[in-house]
């Protein structure tokens, strides 16, 4: 769902799932020689080569008895899909002012997290600038995903302790993540600010793509927050999981806020 009547676009359902899960136990290889292997093939990694995500999030599950032919033709159909993700959220991105998306789920468990750390390394291999925020400051997780400190964050920025630039880990040339920080007493009220804003003003004026993993949205309201001051929202949705009930749901409220 994106603002400035964007044009409707199709849905395109991958046909592989969201991420990869590798069992190096079950296998003869290190963890680091397959990483590689993925990082050749697919070229969608970051750092030594890991798929971000947790078992049973729509998961690809691969061990000693999966032949490497069928491994590889996996994670092409995996990477296509992010590509198509890209090119969409690409072309309506020029008919907005702002190049902030908002990222969220109708409930946890759905794979946004997973989903926007991999819609942000497909940006960055794009060669721009790209910036990922964990604003789900109840339930943080990118710092995890990405193996990254969380001592200092968005809400250690929000709440004025320190510069934007001190809460910014660089992965490499292009990708920079800003974790949740400390878990504040009042979440939406730091995300619905005038800081907040700033904050956003800031980074859009530094990155070509700003991407905002916040909480789902028929859980807490902070993505209703977020979202009027982006380009838009990508709603993730699980597929065999996420009831036509709780989508409805999301879509009347982001809608409603926007």
């Amino acid at each position: 769902y994106l603002n400035a009547n964007a044009p409707k676009i199709k849905v395109i359902r991958p046909q592989a799932s969201y991420l990869v899960w590798l069992d190096c136990r079950d296998m003869n290889l290190s963890c680091e020689a397959l990483n590689d292997f993925f990082v050749n093939k697919a070229h969608l990694a970051l750092n030594d080569g890991a798929m971000f995500g947790k078992e049973g999030e729509g998961f690809m599950r691969f061990n000693a008895g999966t032949p490497r032919s069928v491994i590889e033709q996996a994670m092409k159909q995996l990477v296509e899909a992010y590509k198509t993700i890209r090119t969409n959220l690409s072309f309506l991105l020029t008919a907005n002012e702002s190049n902030v998306l908002t990222i969220t789920s109708p409930n946890a468990g759905e794979g946004k997290s997973t989903t926007a750390v991999n819609m942000a390394i497909a940006f960055s291999q794009l060669g721009e600038k790209v910036l990922i925020v964990d604003a789900d400051m109840r339930r943080a997780s990118l710092h995890k995903k990405m193996k990254l400190e969380n001592k200092l964050g968005l809400s250690n920025v929000l709440a004025g302790f320190i510069k934007v630039e001190e809460a910014i880990h660089s992965v490499n040339d292009t990708l920079d993540v800003i974790t949740a920080g400390q878990l504040p007493p009042n979440p939406s009220e730091l995300l619905g600010s005038s800081r907040f804003k700033a904050f956003l003003e800031e980074v859009s004026e530094k990155y070509s793509y700003v991407i905002i993993d916040t909480p789902p949205v028929n859980i807490v309201s902070d993505a209703l927050l977020i979202a009027p001051n982006t380009a838009g929202v990508v709603l993730v949705v699980r597929d065999g999981f996420t009831y036509n009930d709780a989508v409805k749901r999301a879509l009347g409220s982001i809608e409603f806020a926007n």
